[in-house]
């Protein structure tokens, strides 16, 4: 599992169990990535068969930007999709990012 699927997989899990669904833009401004790699990426897990998705209603939408795509973990496939991730964790941990050291100055001259 690539990390980038790890990190949308996680941001799906996340929001579910805030009771929210996900959308692409969403987790593309929450984590830092570009839309034309999360959106991908959460197709490819729905082709899977692990998200369900759905189109933004009429009621919902504001007409003034392309209508969302709301996805969310079929039934039962949250516990399915942490194991997965715990797994790609144990075989390959993510790498952690240490913040960046502080600029030493220099005389010029």
């Amino acid at each position: 599992m690539t990390p980038h699927t790890r990190v949308v997989l996680a941001a799906v899990l996340a929001n579910h169990a805030r009771g929210e669904e996900t959308y692409g833009s969403a987790v593309s401004t929450e984590r830092g990535m570009y839309p034309a790699t999360v959106i991908p990426i959460l197709h490819r897990i729905e082709v899977l068969g692990w998200l369900t998705s759905r189109v933004e209603s009429d009621d919902e939408w504001p007409g003034d930007r392309p209508r969302r795509r709301y996805y969310r973990p079929v039934p039962g496939y949250d516990a399915r999709i942490r194991d997965a991730l715990a797994e790609a964790d144990r075989r390959r941990p993510l790498p952690t990012l240490a913040p960046l050291p502080a600029k030493r100055r220099t005389n010029p001259g």
